[in-house]
C-alpha cells in the first residue's frame, strides 16, 4: 500500500496468476496516470473478490486494458467510472472468464477494433454502463461484434442494453451491416422502437 507508483507506466501482468490473492490493501490510492498499459493486471486472480481502483484523471491519455479480470471467477463487480478522461484502444478478453454480474465503464471511452470476448462467464451478468462513447476502428474489414456474446446473458437487465445500444456508434454510412448478438431472451425485452435505434444506426439486432 505505500508503494510509489507515480511514474510507473507498465502494469502487464503485475498480479497474473496470483490465485491466493484475495484482497489488495491500499490499491485505491496508488497514481496510475502515467501508466500505458492495464493488459492482463489481474488475469487469473480467481481468489480476488474487490479491486478498488484510484480515483484518476488520465488527461488525454489513451490505455490498453485487454484482458485485465480475464478469469477472476469470484470478482462479483468492476467499476472503472472512477477513470476519467481516457481512452481505452484495446479491450480483448476484458472480462472473460471472470464472475462479473455488475460493471461500469461510463466515464470512459473507447475506440477499438472489436469487442471480442468482452463479457463475464455466461448467465452472470446483470447489469452494466457501457462506454461514454464508442469507436470501431475497422468497420470495412472487422466484425466489432466476434465473439462479443451477450446471447448468453439472458438476465441483463433492459436498462443495461439500452444504455449499450445508445452508445454504439452510427455506421450506415459504411457500407457495412453487422448484427448485435442479443438472443431471443435479450430482444423480447426492447420494443420495436428500441430495436429501431440499432437498426436506424445501421445494425441488425439478432
Amino acid at each position: 500500500s505505500n508503494w510509489n507508483t507515480s511514474n510507473v507506466t507498465n502494469m502487464v501482468a503485475m498480479f497474473h496468476g496470483c490465485t491466493n490473492l484475495q484482497t489488495i490493501t491500499g490499491l485505491e490510492t496508488w497514481d496510475v496516470s502515467k501508466v500505458n498499459t492495464f493488459a492482463s493486471m489481474f488475469r487469473e486472480c480467481n481468489a480476488l473478490t474487490e479491486i478498488n481502483l484510484p480515483r484518476t484523471n488520465f488527461n488525454g491519455k489513451n490505455i490498453i486494458i485487454s484482458n485485465f479480470v480475464q478469469g477472476c471467477t469470484s470478482l462479483t463487480e468492476l467499476d472503472l467510472s472512477v477513470w476519467t478522461n481516457v481512452t481505452v484502444t484495446e479491450v480483448n478478453k476484458l472480462m472473460d472468464w471472470a464472475g462479473i454480474t455488475k460493471f461500469d465503464f461510463s466515464t470512459i471511452d473507447a475506440s477499438v477494433k472489436h469487442l471480442g470476448y468482452t463479457l463475464p462467464k455466461s448467465n452472470l451478468l446483470l447489469e452494466f454502463k457501457y462506454f461514454k462513447s464508442l469507436e470501431f476502428t475497422d468497420i470495412a474489414n472487422a466484425n466489432p461484434f466476434q465473439n462479443f456474446n451477450l446471447n448468453l446473458q439472458p438476465n441483463v437487465s433492459k436498462e443495461s442494453l439500452l444504455n449499450f445500444i445508445k452508445v454504439l456508434p452510427d455506421i450506415s454510412s459504411s457500407r457495412k451491416s453487422y448484427a448485435i448478438p442479443l438472443g431471443d431472451t435479450n430482444k423480447a425485452k426492447l420494443t420495436s422502437s428500441e430495436i429501431a435505434i440499432a437498426t436506424n444506426k445501421g445494425y441488425t439486432v439478432a
